[in-house]
């Protein structure tokens, strides 16, 4: 349906998709109607978020049987029906007229919450990693199944540790597995709850940035390969380190203000450069490491940036 990421789909593409995509409401205007949503899966197939319509979430809202509330005031038109950021959703995919990609037929999932047992291991590979499980009175309840399954792949870059608090939700018609003599299930879209007993130096992520660039002004070709940058979240900062040496903070804050972050700060010594990004709370880290890629504009494109596994973790040293 699309070429590279970032691009339209080509002439004569299919305007719907058959498959259903599981994602995460990023960002709804309840006022004007209209949102978009995060999906990995979506993210890759197209270059960019998935556009919420009005009309699509009347439809949700009809199907759930919820009536509009009522005007404030007399000659009023009611409010449009709502979703809320960090909903989980269902859903499929249509090109609009010029190739980008938005959802319908969209369904509200469960949101679970649960406790973690055993915290996913990290490997090169997402697939080669150890799985964890998390335990849930929630889940129990409803499909009277205790325990899931916590694949790296479901979790982000995300660190978990055991006693964490989770959100994550599960597959509709998924069948429960065997391990160890008891059913259990997968947990999808696994995000971080944070307490007052994570200390802002706990270690909530630790990957490997890719981030685009934009050309290069004044440059033939303009071409500035990816950045690579170590990546660790820390409480309610993300600590990047090797930066190059024409990285400056309006560029990295183009793309960490699309994510809450409310300030970069880049520092200089002997062992390279390292930058500091400060966020109002650890919510909105865990919230950007539990995904692995997000979309972001940046010069009239849309750009992929990713977050990838590291085998090793430790903090990096600060500057000297």
């Amino acid at each position: 349906m699309t070429g590279p990421a970032g691009h339209l789909a080509p002439p004569g593409a299919a305007a719907h998709d058959s498959e259903e995509y599981l994602g995460m409401v990023k960002s709804y205007n309840a006022r004007r109607g209209f949102g978009f949503i995060a999906c990995e899966a979506t993210a890759s197939k197209f270059g960019r978020d998935v556009y919420i319509a009005k009309a699509e979430v009347q439809l949700l809202a009809a199907a759930e049987g919820h009536m509009p509330p009522p005007p404030s005031n007399a000659g009023e038109k009611p409010p449009p029906p709502s979703l809320e950021e960090e909903d989980l959703v269902r859903f499929r995919v249509k090109l609009s007229a010029e190739g980008y990609p938005q959802a319908e037929n969209i369904r509200r999932v469960r949101k679970f919450h649960g406790t973690v047992l055993d915290a996913p291991g990290e490997a090169a590979t997402d697939e080669e990693a150890s799985f964890g499980r998390v335990a849930s009175e929630d889940l129990a309840t409803a499909r009277g199944v205790r325990e899931a399954i916590l694949r790296r792949a479901s979790c982000g870059r995300a660190r978990l540790a055991s006693g964490d608090r989770v959100t994550f939700c599960i597959q509709d018609s998924e069948p429960t597995l065997t391990i160890g003599g008891e059913a259990v299930v997968d947990a999808l879209l696994v995000m971080l709850v944070p307490r007052p007993q994570h200390n802002l130096g706990c270690i909530l992520g630790c990957c490997i940035l890719n981030l685009p660039r934009t050309p290069a002004p004044g440059r033939w070709g303009g071409y500035r390969p990816d950045l690579q940058l170590d990546c660790h979240a820390l409480g309610d900062r993300i600590i990047l380190s090797g930066l190059p040496q024409d990285v400056d903070q309006a560029e990295l804050m183009r793309f960490f203000s699309k994510h809450g972050a409310t300030q970069v700060g880049v520092a200089v010594s002997r062992a390279g450069a390292f930058a500091s990004v400060a966020f109002p709370g650890m919510s909105e880290v865990a919230r950007f490491v539990a995904r692995g890629k997000h979309t972001f504009a940046d010069d009239k494109e849309t750009r992929l940036a990713r977050l990838l596994p590291r085998c090793a973790c430790s903090a990096p040293q600060g500057p000297q």
